[in-house]
């Protein structure tokens, strides 16, 4: 994008980030036509200058140096909104995989513990 060139996206499950209006500069094909990729690429020639100039500005508003760290700062913003729970609390709620951790230990020792016994 940085070189003004059109991505070609060849996947079935990708979910495009918030922010840029990837249609505009990019091309997305299934995973099962990428056989068809030629075919789809030159049925696509004419709108090639548009989108790679799409593609050149999103990638100058959204991932260039000079604005990729206000970026990132935005986005974290935007995730501490949307906590459910304060950070103050979350920091101090342990985690489930340390629960499921805990019980497993719990259990080897209770099991170690019964061959012995038997």
């Amino acid at each position: 994008m940085k070189a003004g060139r059109v991505p070609v996206i060849i996947a079935d499950d990708w979910v495009e980030p918030d922010g840029p209006d990837w249609a505009s500069c990019s091309l997305r094909i299934r995973e099962r036509d990428v056989a068809k990729l030629p075919a789809v690429i030159a049925n696509n020639e004419h709108a090639w200058p548009e989108m790679a100039a799409a593609a050149r500005q999103i990638w100058t508003e959204w991932f260039s140096d000079e604005v990729l760290f206000d970026r990132f700062g935005t986005a974290l913003e935007q995730l501490l909104e949307c906590r459910r729970i304060p950070e103050w609390i979350a920091q101090r709620v342990p985690v489930w995989r340390e629960y499921t951790w805990a019980a497993r230990l719990a259990a080897h020792h209770v099991r170690a513990s019964m061959r012995r016994v038997l």
